[in-house]
């Protein structure tokens, strides 16, 4: 019924966890593909010693050279062999029904995209749950596009029909950051029916170390302009730009200059001269990028505008106010 691709790199402080989250609810018809990407720490170990004392036939580990994240998932995806494809994060975890809940949502709608809800756990244990503006249990066709640009942003909360990528003209991209959101909003152009489940959480929980998988802070942050030029190269390929044109607009903001820009700021921290130079990289691609649009400066505004707080970063940054940025960002 479900294959779910576990990337994993380094994650023996976690990796039970998520193993335990889903062995409690996947059933004989369900594949768990474990794509270890090249780990040095204890992890090979702690997920043999898990798989030999369950004699689960169903799990299956696999090792390779270390390349990423995206690299992980292409890996994943040529091993898959069931109905419906989930993506997943080896130091997250499903909450409890998550898997019989999805199968009862395909049984009933075989939908090509089925959306879940989120749960993000804080570092202080401090829980935040999603809610998307979508009722529940409604199929949706390519209307709902622009809530999945703008809302539903994660590749990991949501079950993608197998047909649906398989018939998807392009790889994830093998970078170290925002490879998750190129390939969401690029493969929900090729999906016709969706649907959003009530009472199913994907458990994502903030770590110290999550930003930190052996790159560094100006490669690492900077693969992201590479991310969002390729998803709006992708959409004016596919003649699609015109129809998304605020909804793009919106992901070049938050994704290129809000976002990676608050990154910076807190992983830098004393280093100025860091912190300028990688402002100056994401203002600069934002600029470029802006004549790809034709949206007016009204409509420009409007959106930068929706978040009080991400106009403060925004204003803040293009000044190279620096110090206050950092402030506020505490």
């Amino acid at each position: 019924m479900i294959s779910i691709i576990v990337k994993i790199f380094n994650e023996e402080k976690y990796i039970l966890g998520a193993l335990n989250s889903l062995i409690s609810q996947v059933s004989v018809d369900d594949e768990i593909l474990l794509i270890d990407d090249g780990s040095t720490d204890n992890t090979e170990f702690i997920i043999q010693d898990f798989l030999k004392g369950n004699e689960l036939a169903n799990f299956k580990y696999f090792k390779k050279t270390n390349g990423g994240p995206g690299s992980a998932c292409n890996y994943g995806l040529k091993h898959v062999s069931k109905d419906y494809i989930m993506f997943f994060d080896a130091d997250d975890e499903l909450s409890p029904n998550a898997i019989p809940n999805i199968k009862e949502a395909i049984e009933r709608h075989s939908s090509d995209v089925i959306s879940l809800n989120k749960e993000f756990i804080k570092l202080d244990g401090t829980v935040n749950k999603s809610s998307y503006s979508l009722e529940y249990n409604k199929v949706y066709g390519q209307e709902v596009i622009p809530k999945y640009l703008s809302e539903i942003t994660s590749l990991t909360s949501n079950v993608y029909k197998k047909e649906v990528i398989d018939r998807l003209d392009f790889d994830f991209l093998e970078i170290m950051i925002a490879e998750d959101i190129n390939y969401l909003f690029k493969a929900i152009l090729s999906a016709n029916s969706f649907v959003y489940i009530p009472d199913t959480y994907y458990r994502y929980f903030e770590r110290e170390n999550s930003l930190i998988h052996g790159i560094s802070d100006v490669e690492r942050n900077l693969m992201v302009i590479k991310s969002v030029e390729d998803i709006l190269d992708y959409y004016e390929l596919k003649q699609e730009f015109d129809n998304y044109q605020i909804e793009l607009y919106r992901v070049l903001f938050l994704h290129i200059l809000v976002f990676p820009i608050v990154r910076v700021i807190k992983k830098t921290k004393s280093d100025k001269k860091l912190q300028n130079d990688l402002v100056s990289e994401f203002n600069e691609a934002f600029y470029k990028n802006q004549n790809r649009f034709t949206l007016d400066k009204k409509t420009r505004k409007k959106i930068i505008k929706e978040n009080i707080k991400r106009r403060i970063v925004y204003q803040l940054s293009t000044k190279k106010m620096m110090g206050l940025l950092n402030y506020l960002i505490k």
